[in-house]
């Protein structure tokens, strides 16, 4: 029984790696591939607009979907239909086709988001789950990391092989999670049903809320760290063959940052504080100067990673203790639907920024980090009380 246990555990890790490996090499490629097929960034914008779109419509539902088929049924689901929508983007030869194969994929995001966390999270402990989620960061940086930096090669040519090699994974991520993973499901209700008392789950949980408040901050920096920092890394002088090795850097410190949390017993609202400091000073040091600021590019590219790692741990572990195992996967797309409607939300107000300076971007963002510490102490002080 435990050697069976540790077969799962271990398929549970890998699948996981093999995911977060599959969207670095597409990421990497798609919009090289798009741009030798003759589109335009303006056409693969709006290609990236139909996924984004799909995703918000399906995400919220998708739970609903997993706690009532099962959570792995839903995993694999998703998986299949993302390795499709790489198939048809590969034998399209027309601009609808294209813009089908990144709906597809969207659904398939949405139904994978959470899913599978939820999936263990109901399965194991929640000691186990914080344990075996900060191993897996630690196995992303012996594997991930040397592959980012193997990007550095990738030409135009090979751009459609490395597709090819991500619909090989992903067929080995869904066959290995549908023969392997014994499934569970949550509730027995309706869907709407279920839908509802994720909603309630996540609105009337203090625990949650103050989870759902971090996921917000963590897609809403996330959003301005990627719009701002290529175009700024090169503004102040940075060679475009440093990016990979930029990205490199960033999946080593925050995969190690949130292996070392997940090692410790550190309460989530000390965590929150160190991720948000972590964040402040980040901006600050990209205050410094005002010209070639490389200097301060260095330090926030350390302090952002950092408290990324810390953030990334800290809310799945929040999220995990906290939903009801009936609902699990549910309050997971509950979280990840209101992110993303926020965050599309915020790009435009990013981008308006952006074209107001860069200094103006950074104090902006500092003045709402502020808020947000304030208000986010407040609501964990009215918790404990």
């Amino acid at each position: 029984m435990k050697k069976n246990m540790n077969i799962i555990i271990y398929t549970y890790m890998g699948v996981n790696i093999l995911q977060k490996l599959a969207d670095i090499l597409a990421n990497a490629v798609l919009t090289v591939y798009l741009l030798a097929k003759g589109f335009s960034y303006v056409e693969i914008t709006v290609f990236w607009s139909v996924y984004l779109a799909s995703v918000c419509i399906f995400d919220f539902p998708s739970g609903a979907f997993a706690d009532r088929i099962g959570r792995v049924k839903s995993y694999y689901g998703g998986v299949f239909l993302s390795a499709i929508s790489y198939i048809i983007l590969l034998i399209s030869f027309k601009r609808y086709g294209y813009i089908c194969s990144y709906f597809i994929k969207g659904i398939g995001t949405a139904l994978m988001s959470g899913s599978l966390h939820a999936w263990f999270g109901s399965e194991f402990s929640h000691e186990q789950y914080k344990k075996y989620l900060g191993r897996i960061k630690l196995y992303e940086i012996v594997i991930i990391v040397p592959v980012v930096l193997a990007l550095t090669t990738i030409k135009e040519a090979s751009a459609e092989n490395i597709l090819y090699i991500v619909i090989v994974i992903q067929i080995i991520m869904g066959i290995c999670a549908a023969i392997i993973l014994p499934d569970n499901k949550g509730a027995i209700d309706t869907y709407f049903k279920v839908s509802i008392a994720g909603l309630k789950n996540v609105f009337s949980t203090k625990a949650l809320i103050l989870g759902l408040s971090m996921s917000i901050v963590s897609y809403v920096l996330f959003t301005v760290f990627n719009l701002f920092w290529q175009p700024y890394a090169v503004n102040i002088g940075v060679k475009l063959s440093f990016f990979p090795l930029l990205s490199a850097i960033n999946i080593f410190i925050s995969s190690a940052t949130s292996y070392v949390i997940s090692r410790l017993k550190i309460p989530p609202f000390v965590c929150m504080n160190i991720s948000y400091s972590f964040f402040v000073a980040g901006f600050l040091s990209l205050l410094w100067k005002s010209e070639n600021n490389i200097l301060g590019l260095i330090c926030f590219w350390v302090l952002y990673s950092v408290a990324s790692g810390v953030l990334f741990i800290t809310i799945s572990c929040i999220i995990n203790e906290n939903a009801d195992n009936n609902n699990k996967a549910t309050v997971f797309s509950v979280i990840s639907s209101v992110c993303s409607l926020i965050t599309i939300v915020f790009q435009p107000v990013v981008g308006v920024l952006m074209q107001e300076g860069y200094s103006v971007l950074f104090t902006a963002t500092l003045g709402v980090l502020c808020v947000v510490i304030v208000i986010s102490n407040l609501m964990a002080y009215g918790r404990k009380k």
